[in-house]
């Protein structure tokens, strides 16, 4: 019997990598059957950290995606307004290093696939993934199902 935390779908959007100054990185989420999703981004070592770190949305894949807005204006760290959860001020990823950035986003009122996007403004080692869970589907020890290599279980 899987635990209701155990029923999600890991999603990698963005292996370790050192990207370069300026470099525009975006990587798509299909969360076709799912109700809710987390967007997490990890900083390594970086030398000035990201700009226009945003989710757009959009019905298709590689179509042409669009912002959306939650209660505090256009959805996205360091947009005019935006706050943390616990109700600081967002920014977008500095130059500080081994840090951590997430996105929890309620996909009832999503289109089906969502783009994250930022720009590196110097060289930033990083990573990011997609955990998606309440799936309308049923439970699944399917690996790739899951999305995971390799998964135990104590």
């Amino acid at each position: 019997l899987m635990i209701s935390a155990q029923n999600i779908k890991l999603v990698q959007l963005l292996a370790p990598v050192s990207q370069s100054a300026a470099t525009a990185v975006s990587a798509e989420l299909d969360c076709n059957g799912y109700s809710y999703a987390t967007i997490i981004f990890m900083g390594g070592v970086m030398a000035t950290g990201y700009t226009d770190m945003s989710i757009t949305e959009c019905d298709t894949s590689g179509g042409t995606f669009t912002a959306f807005s939650n209660d505090n204006g256009v959805f996205g760290l360091g947009k005019t307004s935006q706050l943390n959860v616990d109700g600081t001020a967002s920014a977008d990823p500095d130059g500080t290093n081994a840090v951590t950035y997430g996105f929890e986003i309620d996909l009832a009122k999503r289109k089906r696939f969502l783009q994250i996007s930022y720009v590196a403004g110097g060289t930033c080692l990083s990573c990011m993934f997609g955990v998606l869970s309440r799936a309308s589907i049923g439970e699944s020890d399917v690996l790739a199902t899951r999305g995971f290599t390799g998964l135990i279980r104590a």
